[in-house]
């Protein structure tokens, strides 16, 4: 929509991922899942930001969290990651987005949580 301020409503919906993250987190043990997506919300955002080192990282750290989860992603959401992740590689180049993604999946699942709530949005 034009004449709006795009990112305000980019700030404000990392704000809402980062507070589901940390509120999940808070609950219980069994809402993981819903951490994951929020941290995919996250990466999402990272990326539409042109923050492709956050976009990277994030993402390593959500294929660890997915593994470990042993959640399986739709068809639909399978393709919108590979776009992401397609999208992401190609700006940052294939060298530094493998580091970066290497640096987000050694993050434990505890470290994604303190990491993203810390990054300002």
């Amino acid at each position: 929509m034009k004449g709006t301020d795009d990112s305000n409503d980019l700030v404000s919906a990392a704000c809402g991922h980062k507070q589901s993250m940390q509120a999940f987190y808070e609950m219980n043990f069994w809402y993981w899942d819903y951490i994951a997506y929020s941290l995919d919300g996250l990466a999402r955002l990272a990326g539409l930001e042109n923050k492709f080192e956050r976009a990277a990282q994030f993402f390593g750290a959500l294929d660890r969290l997915f593994r470990l989860l042993a959640n399986t992603l739709s068809p639909i959401e399978r393709g919108w990651r590979e776009n992401d992740l397609a999208w992401t590689r190609k700006s940052l180049g294939g060298g530094q987005f493998q580091r970066l993604w290497q640096k987000g999946y050694a993050l434990t699942p505890e470290q994604v949580i303190v990491y993203a709530s810390g990054i300002e949005g």
